[in-house]
């Protein structure tokens, strides 16, 4: 997925959510204390990402990182 389409490629570890272009440029890395990550889910357009843990459910937008 290429940033030129508005697509991100996202990796989600007990600690950190790192977002990347195709490239495999990193874009953004954000600190989360989430623990275990039961799923991930994007929106069809890739401008969201839904993230569900144990602790709550998390959503950033792939563009701004908030």
């Amino acid at each position: 997925q290429d940033s030129i389409q508005g697509k991100t490629i996202v990796v989600v570890t007990p600690n950190h959510i790192f977002f990347y272009n195709q490239n495999l440029d990193l874009k953004n890395k954000i600190l989360h204390n989430q623990g275990d990550v039961y799923d991930l889910q994007g929106s069809p357009d890739s401008r969201l990402v839904a993230i569900l843990g144990n602790k709550k459910i998390m959503i950033w937008d792939t563009e701004t990182y908030k």
